[in-house]
């Protein structure tokens, strides 16, 4: 978005989807409640949130790659009604199953409302307030983020449910989706062909793949600043640029089931 005008009627359910974005670290507090529930391992318990951010690693790229031809909008609301499904299957039978499904929903829809959420955001934003836009929006999900177990505690102690979190969290995604469809929103089109998965597969792509997944051990709370210095740099790329630094989220993927497995030992 290039004019300086602000739309509040657009911005706003975009907003909305960092929000539905913190929903994902909800996983922390409800794996300790599932693991209590089903007396799991730590090494056990440890493979519920791998569920969720291995899809970070697999999905980051291919979702950039759709938005090209599917668009933002389209892609966004994709994922939070994927999210929202799997936030409601523990309502339908609560097992040990049916959480590794809701947790691999859970990771499939977060991974394509990360993706998609930011090169949206810079759609209606005024390009001389998209860093400070950015920076608000992931601030409100980190708020999200630490709520979480906050709402979880609360609905486990007042009503001896945990999971009504997860209704809370799904209904909200639900709405959320239904209100961005119902935002008119005029998407930026790059002027090149739509990518392929095979500019990034390419051999010499590598080192690349390699260096941005350890990067993003450490990356989390730079995210604004560097998704916005890309988009200085490579705009047309917007897409691209999300879906290569959201899949640095996958980095967590890995520690936890490490220390799980240590602590499972020892």
């Amino acid at each position: 978005m290039s004019n300086s005008k602000v739309e509040l009627r657009k911005i706003l359910p975009v907003f909305l989807s960092f929000i539905v974005m913190g929903f994902v670290d909800i996983i922390g507090v409800a794996r300790g409640y599932v693991k209590k529930d089903f007396e799991l391992t730590d090494f056990a318990a440890q493979f519920l949130p791998m569920m969720v951010l291995l899809w970070f690693f697999v999905l980051a790229v291919p979702v950039g790659v759709l938005q090209d031809k599917f668009g933002k909008r389209n892609m966004l609301n994709i994922g939070m009604v994927i999210q929202a499904i799997g936030l409601g299957l523990p309502f339908i039978l609560y097992s040990l199953t049916i959480m590794y499904a809701s947790f691999i929903l859970l990771g499939i829809g977060n991974t394509i409302i990360q993706v998609s959420a930011n090169p949206l955001l810079q759609d209606v934003s005024p390009s001389e307030k998209l860093a400070s836009y950015m920076s608000t929006s992931q601030f409100v999900k980190a708020i999200i983020s630490f709520s979480g177990p906050l709402i979880a505690t609360f609905f486990f102690t007042s009503f001896g449910d945990w999971k009504l979190a997860f209704a809370v969290y799904g209904i909200t995604s639900l709405l959320a989706a239904l209100w961005l469809s119902m935002t008119p929103i005029s998407e930026s089109k790059p002027d090149r062909k739509p990518a392929s998965l095979g500019v990034f597969l390419a051999p010499g792509n590598t080192t690349e793949f390699v260096s941005i997944f350890i990067i993003g051990l450490g990356i989390g709370n730079m995210f604004p600043i560097i998704f916005s210095l890309a988009l200085d740099r490579l705009p047309e790329r917007a897409n691209e640029v999300s879906g290569l630094i959201v899949l640095a989220v996958s980095g967590g993927a890995f520690i936890p089931l490490m220390m799980g497995f240590i602590s499972t030992i020892f």
